[in-house]
């Protein structure tokens, strides 16, 4: 989320327009998550696999959280 809060900070013009850009990224990464969690992978509870120490799970969703991070602060520029 550093990344889609340092573009919304860096790409607006003013207050509003940063907490406007700030909340629909972090949303969207909300949502990506939910995506993956419920349909995707319906049957895993991928927090939990985390818990247990899944490597494989983690990394993952640490590499769709960057890349759906860089996407939306790529947009944000003007």
């Amino acid at each position: 989320m550093a990344i889609v809060i340092y573009a919304a900070w860096s790409n607006s013009v003013s207050l509003p327009d940063v907490l406007l850009w700030g909340v629909i990224g972090i949303v969207t990464q909300i949502l990506v998550y939910v995506v993956l969690e419920y349909i995707f992978t319906p049957k895993t509870n991928l927090a939990k696999k985390v818990e247990e120490g899944n490597l494989a799970v983690g990394f993952s969703l640490f590499a769709v959280s960057i890349i759906v991070g860089l996407i939306v602060a790529g947009s944000m520029s003007y």
